[in-house]
């Protein structure tokens, strides 16, 4: 017996928007996580891997948003894929590093992205 999806496609969206949401909140907050930092700024160049550029991108994070540093994949064929900076960051912040650099490929195996990032992290105590 198949059992068919009964969710549309906007109902699944939704749904994923609704556990990335949810994964924002169990993060908690950058200033509850990490007190010490007074801003992070992450800048991406994402490109497929023939080396095609296809965007820069610069997230700005302040105390108040939440310590959650996955972010998606944006190639337009990419299904539910993205990229885990968070292991990065926090060891930038457990070192009290002001910058760091990565290249990481996407979440999804058969997704061509990649994403080549810097962080510059700025301390309360720091001027």
């Amino acid at each position: 017996m198949v059992v068919k999806n009964r969710l549309s496609s906007n109902q699944q969206k939704y749904a994923a928007k609704l556990i990335r949401m949810q994964l924002k909140i169990n993060e908690g907050l950058i200033s509850d996580r990490f007190p010490e930092v007074s801003k992070i700024v992450i800048r991406m160049i994402y490109s497929e891997k023939n080396n095609k550029v296809s965007m820069l991108r610069t997230v700005y994070f302040s105390p108040t948003d939440y310590a959650y540093f996955n972010m998606l994949c944006l190639t337009k064929k990419c299904v539910d894929g993205g990229f885990d900076l968070a292991p990065k960051i926090v060891h930038l912040i457990k070192n009290h590093m002001t910058v760091g650099q990565d290249k990481l490929s996407c979440s999804t195996i058969s997704c061509p992205a990649m994403v080549e990032y810097d962080v510059s992290l700025y301390y309360k105590n720091d001027r």
